[in-house]
């Protein structure tokens, strides 16, 4: 065996795991003795050794090896190296099952909520309101019909009035000329009252005691909404009167044209005493009367007269008069006084 076979030989002895036993100091001395006469005769194991000597030296100044966490480093290695999770891929036929699954339900409860919808929605239609203030006006319905308001009054219809009904909310005071209409009746709803009618004029008072229908022309029907059976028909100069607390109605056969002089423009009084005459004009212009003390008015008239003034209503009045009293109306009075 030739010296460079020795040579070769005694380097393979210099393995990593003799240097690392060294480095430890964990080697023994026959060890040691081998390792110093290996280094010394061999110029490239030397060099190879002094190798790990530097970096097991510079190993010492690193400080962060506990800070290491292997399974974190592993993690993102697998990361940069693409090694992520496969996902599931679903063949075309998939797709479109799930799809087509979708649109049913989609559907089916588009068709749901739809049939709902059509079974409990309820057509409200717009109501409109007309009101007067301090003036008289005249209101043309859709149908023909017109309604005259007195002061302070108001009507609600709803947009399908004259096409599907024709029915009028009231409060306050108004008179109607009612168009002809046989198919749909013509009704004015009032407190828990209904004034109904085919084609008619007449007036129709409320207040929150009482509903009052007076009848020019025509026929109308006059009812509580509770019961239908409580039934009063009114023909031409009858006057119908529903007190709201007793549900009672009351009929005349003939009623006072005055009570309608805010639509007639005219008084008619036909044989009238004098104190129920003033009575009338009084609430008319809304005055307060005075009277003298101790006046006794044994007199009755009968006029016709224009409502326009009331300083020419009380000049006709006292030009009827026969005895010793006269009427002067001022600001907010009706006097009544002797001559």
């Amino acid at each position: 065996m030739n010296c460079h076979r020795i040579r070769e030989m005694n380097r393979k002895k210099t393995n990593t795991k003799a240097i690392a036993r060294f480095l430890l100091e964990k080697q023994d001395k026959e060890e040691k003795v081998m390792k110093d006469k290996i280094i010394l005769n061999d110029e490239k194991s030397r060099k190879e050794f002094d190798t790990y000597l530097q970096v097991w030296e510079r190993s010492a100044d690193v400080k962060d090896f506990e800070k290491v966490d292997v399974n974190e480093d592993w993690a993102k290695v697998r990361t940069r190296m693409s090694f992520l999770p496969r996902r599931q891929r679903i063949p075309l036929r998939g797709y479109a099952l799930r799809i087509a699954a979708i649109l049913i339900l989609a559907f089916g409860l588009t068709y749901f909520l739809l049939q709902v919808l059509n079974k409990s929605t309820i057509y409200n239609p717009d109501y409109y309101e007309i009101a007067s203030t301090s003036e008289i006006v005249d209101v043309d319905l859709p149908d023909g019909s017109i309604v005259s308001l007195n002061k302070n009054a108001k009507i609600f219809r709803n947009s399908d009035f004259g096409e599907t009904n024709r029915d009028i909310i009231l409060e306050g005071e108004a008179f109607f000329k009612v168009a002809e209409n046989k198919d749909i009746p013509f009704r004015i709803h009032s407190m828990n009252s209904t004034v109904e009618v085919l084609g008619t004029s007449f007036n129709v008072k409320t207040d929150t005691n009482s509903i009052i229908v007076s009848v020019m022309t025509g026929k109308v029907a006059f009812y509580l909404n509770e019961d239908n059976s409580k039934r009063f028909e009114l023909n031409p100069d009858n006057a119908g009167k529903l007190n709201i607390s007793t549900k009672e109605f009351e009929i005349e056969q003939t009623f006072d044209p005055n009570s309608i002089a805010w639509y007639t423009k005219e008084f008619v009084f036909r044989n009238k005493p004098l104190e129920e005459v003033c009575s009338v004009i009084a609430k008319y212009y809304q005055l307060d009367i005075i009277k003298n003390d101790g006046l006794k008015i044994n007199e009755s008239i009968t006029i016709t007269c224009s409502t326009q003034s009331v300083q020419d209503v009380i000049s006709n009045i006292n030009l009827s008069l026969t005895g010793n009293v006269e009427l002067i109306a001022t600001k907010n009075n009706l006097i009544i006084r002797r001559q």
